[in-house]
């Protein structure tokens, strides 16, 4: 009887072991999944054809300058997918070091990389964090998230990519690779892979 016991509690404990880690694994793909798909939809997104980058982006050798935001967190990440996804001439500068008059010449520094922080509401169940609203009792919330675009400074157009997502490093990237190859199509007169 004893014997029995204990098969049945290693097999209890087996199964709750299992169990944990099937539940682990679930979280692990949702989690890697939702950043592929952001990803897959941002490469569709940041393209000529839906208006993110200017259809003669790169050529004349031109000079991109990604705008830093002064926030590690950011510029880390928009110094690592510059390093992963973009090989073009550019250079790294700050809000303010714009308007110096080294980058006055528009025909060589003529395109800036930058976002522009999008406010969204949003109601929650959560009146702990948020506080309920006294007219609605709804519990509202807000939050921000990045707006990445291309301006052009000779005609100061904005190529603006629409897609937003909390995943907006993977946004970032994909809108450098499809800069690059933009630019190695418009440089080279290849398609790049």
């Amino acid at each position: 009887m004893r014997y029995g016991l204990e098969i049945f509690l290693k097999f209890i404990l087996m199964k709750k072991q299992l169990s944990t880690l099937s539940f682990l694994l679930i979280i692990v793909f949702t989690l890697s999944s939702c950043g592929a798909i952001v990803k897959s939809k941002a490469k569709k997104y940041a393209t000529v054809e839906k208006g993110a980058i200017p259809a003669d982006f790169g050529e004349n050798n031109t000079v991109v300058l990604f705008v830093t935001s002064g926030k590690r967190s950011y510029d880390t990440y928009l110094k690592s997918n510059i390093k992963k996804a973009y090989h073009g001439k550019y250079e790294l500068v700050s809000k303010s070091e714009l308007r110096a008059d080294r980058y006055s010449n528009t025909a060589k520094y003529r395109y800036i990389f930058d976002y522009k922080s999008v406010s969204y509401a949003y109601h929650s169940d959560n009146a702990v964090i948020y506080g309920q609203s006294a007219n609605t009792g709804m519990n509202n919330a807000t939050g921000q998230v990045r707006r990445f675009l291309i301006t052009d400074r000779t005609d100061d157009k904005e190529y603006v990519m629409s897609m937003t997502s909390g995943f907006w490093s993977k946004i970032q990237r994909m809108y450098l690779r499809n800069m690059e190859t933009v630019r190695i199509k418009n440089t080279t007169g290849k398609i790049a892979k």
